[in-house]
């Protein structure tokens, strides 16, 4: 138990307050700054009425101090603001309203005025945005509610300093766990924003992985041509494809004794033969084809032209010869 206290007045008291914790209580200072605006603004004509000489003057000063504050916090008090300047800006008026109220128990000395500094203990509590903003308002109000009624009101009834205690000690215990209850309502928040950003993290790098696999088994190893399911695929793709001016050629080739190479010279020698052909076959090859390892020394090239098939003959014809010579260049 002790140990949960500590912890709970070091996060909330000793721990500066965070931009979130103060957009959390924004709302509730701004709120607590136009009722005060209000009830301050309202008062000053009722002063003007109802006293006169310097009681009056001093009345309608901190009354129209207190509306000014208060107005001037109201905007500050905007979305974006700072922790710091948040306080500050409940701290000022705190301090206007404990003018008002002194100013009022010394203009009417009557005993029923201690009333405020209940009223005062709570509303301070309250609207505190920090623990130390609410520890340092409430114990100022004690201290001043102990020394009127020990010098002002000396003898007077005591029921008001019990008022003033129990609120005191309500307030503290109502601002704890309110601000406790923000601070865990942002940490909870954030917990949840962090595990989303994870899982879309992971999802990103998931559909990576998906993409990257899916390329893998579109791709033959060796050559990293389209290997023979990606050839299907996109066959069928060109099927579905609506008619256009192109004509779409199938060429199907294999290399003349392969199999004698790999059993001569062995199987680095012909995957060696594989790559070269490949590399002089995308060479010889354009953008208007696309050329795949069905397995073994088949390939499979798929041409999109205009070309008629005597055209497409020809095209075929110059393709093996100029990857004979490349191959008889290398082999020289």
């Amino acid at each position: 138990m002790f140990f949960s206290i500590k912890k709970l007045l070091g996060e909330l008291f000793f721990k500066r307050a965070t931009a979130a914790m103060a957009e959390a209580n924004r709302p509730i200072v701004r709120g607590y700054l136009s009722l005060a605006a209000i009830y301050y603004a309202v008062m000053v004509p009722v002063h003007f009425q109802a006293l006169s000489g310097f009681n009056q003057f001093k009345m309608v000063f901190v009354s129209s101090l207190a509306t000014l504050v208060a107005v001037t916090g109201w905007k500050l008090a905007r979305s974006g603001v700072s922790s710091g300047r948040l306080e500050a800006i409940a701290a000022a008026t705190n301090f206007s309203i404990y003018l008002n109220v002194m100013a009022a128990l010394h203009t009417n000395f009557d005993e029923s005025n201690l009333l405020y500094f209940p009223m005062m203990a709570l509303a301070f509590a309250f609207t505190s945005v920090t623990i130390r903003l609410a520890i340092v308002s409430i114990s100022v109000v004690l201290l001043t509610l102990y020394l009127e009624l020990t010098t002002t009101f000396l003898g007077g009834n005591l029921v008001y300093g019990y008022l003033g205690f129990a609120s005191a000690f309500g307030g503290l215990a109502f601002v704890i766990f309110l601000q406790r209850a923000i601070w865990i309502a942002i940490k909870a928040k954030e917990a949840a924003e962090g595990n989303l950003t994870n899982a879309e993290g992971k999802l990103v790098e998931a559909e990576r992985l998906n993409i990257a696999m899916r390329e893998r088994a579109m791709t033959d190893s060796l050559t990293g041509l389209p290997n023979r399911r990606a050839f299907f695929e996109q066959l069928k793709a060109i099927e579905k494809r609506p008619d256009d001016q192109l004509r779409t050629w199938l060429v199907a080739l294999d290399l003349d004794g392969f199999k004698t190479v790999n059993d001569v010279y062995g199987h680095l020698v012909g995957d060696s033969l594989l790559k070269a052909v490949t590399s002089r076959m995308l060479e010889a090859t354009g953008l208007s084809t696309s050329a795949s390892r069905m397995g073994g020394d088949e390939f499979n090239i798929i041409l999109e032209d205009t070309l008629d098939e005597d055209q497409c003959r020809e095209w075929c014809e110059a393709l093996c010869t100029g990857s004979r010579n490349r191959m008889m260049w290398m082999a020289a």
